[in-house]
């Protein structure tokens, strides 16, 4: 009986002694923790989903706002066209077969002279910035694959920093405040043209191939 007890005091020794030398660990950690809080990186994506899933929480009807932003494509160039209409273009930065830039929507710009086909998704904004984008950088253009001109150029002195091309992707899509500074430091988009040529606009094929390309 005697060796029992003197076994389990044995024991409860070893387990005190462990629970003293991994005490200090422990609240380390825990101090760690509430002070700076666990690391974890919260990407645009991610940020949509989790306010989506706190609006189903709520029990609130979330009704999606509508797209502000379109991709505008020339598909013939200034000459033999009116003047307001040339004017317009131009000021859209427009001067050639197959140019593309981003446009916010507004009174202004919902207007007759373009046809629209659809919307721009967030993926396709960031796509095309990756692939096909050219930025402004000492009275030049260089292609959209260094974040460092983006940091330099558009990362200082605004409301909301754009650090990388995805930053830009975003607010070009959202039509944030730095929408028009940053649509100004992306050069004009030369896009190709179709293999088949250009068709009647008001085809519905070309439509439904232009939805399906935006």
């Amino acid at each position: 009986m005697c060796l029992h007890i003197e076994y389990q005091l044995i024991f409860r020794l070893k387990v005190f002694i462990q629970i003293q030398a991994n005490q200090p660990f422990q609240q380390l950690e825990k101090r760690r923790h509430l002070v700076a809080g666990p690391l974890t990186t919260i990407t645009i994506s991610c940020g949509l989903r989790m306010g989506h899933e706190m609006g189903e929480k709520a029990i609130n009807i979330c009704i999606p706002a509508k797209p502000n932003a379109a991709f505008f494509i020339s598909a013939r160039g200034i000459d033999k066209v009116t003047p307001k209409i040339c004017k317009e273009l131009q000021l859209f930065r427009l001067r050639q077969i197959n140019d593309a830039t981003f446009i916010k929507l507004n009174k202004a710009t919902k207007m007759r002279i373009a046809e629209r086909y659809g919307n721009p998704t967030l993926k396709s904004v960031r796509y095309l910035i990756k692939k096909r984008g050219f930025d402004k950088h000492r009275k030049s253009c260089i292609p959209s694959t260094d974040n460092f001109v983006y940091q330099c150029k558009l990362g200082t002195g605004y409301p909301y920093k754009m650090q990388c091309v995805v930053d830009l992707a975003y607010q070009i899509y959202t039509t944030g405040l730095p929408f028009r500074k940053g649509n100004n430091f992306l050069w004009p988009f030369k896009l190709n043209t179709p293999s088949d040529g250009w068709r009647k606009k008001t085809t519905t094929s070309s439509a439904v191939q232009m939805n399906k390309l935006l």
